[in-house]
């Protein structure tokens, strides 16, 4: 598997790099559920903007989203918690790294927080050279 993430990541923008990534993540599709994830967004931040589009073409046409209101409505929360969950986890991960292990109750503010709220602390991370600051005026 590796193997082949690293050929699609090698030959992704040639001629026949799209038929590549798709060899690439059929291997990553055979793996085990808890490596699957993780090898699937690994090569996805790999590729060029333009490929990864592609990509999501590929993947709408062979595993389509739920059609159904219900199916609809409850895939859309379910992407949104999901990206809203990653985006706790990368701040958290970020603001350890820069300030030492973190209080309880900022972790948990964290995590229970909206993902607008979210994406102003992760800017403010940026420039931040106390944990207060991050979280000043919220």
């Amino acid at each position: 598997v590796e193997l082949a993430l690293l050929s699609a990541k090698a030959h992704a923008e040639t001629e026949g790099g799209l038929d590549v990534v798709e060899a690439a993540l059929r291997c990553v599709m055979q793996l085990d559920a808890s490596l699957r994830g993780e090898y699937h967004d690994r090569l996805m931040a790999w590729l060029s903007p333009a490929i990864r589009e592609k990509v999501n073409q590929m993947l709408e046409e062979h595993f389509p989203y739920p059609q159904s209101d219900f199916a609809k409505e409850h895939y859309g929360k379910g992407v949104n918690d999901g990206r809203r969950e990653g985006e706790a986890t990368l701040l958290l991960r970020m603001l350890t790294l820069r300030f030492g292990e973190l209080p309880a109750e900022v972790e948990a503010r964290v995590r229970q927080t909206d993902g607008e709220t979210l994406l102003r602390w992760g800017e403010r991370f940026v420039t931040a050279t106390t944990l207060d600051a991050v979280f000043a005026d919220d």
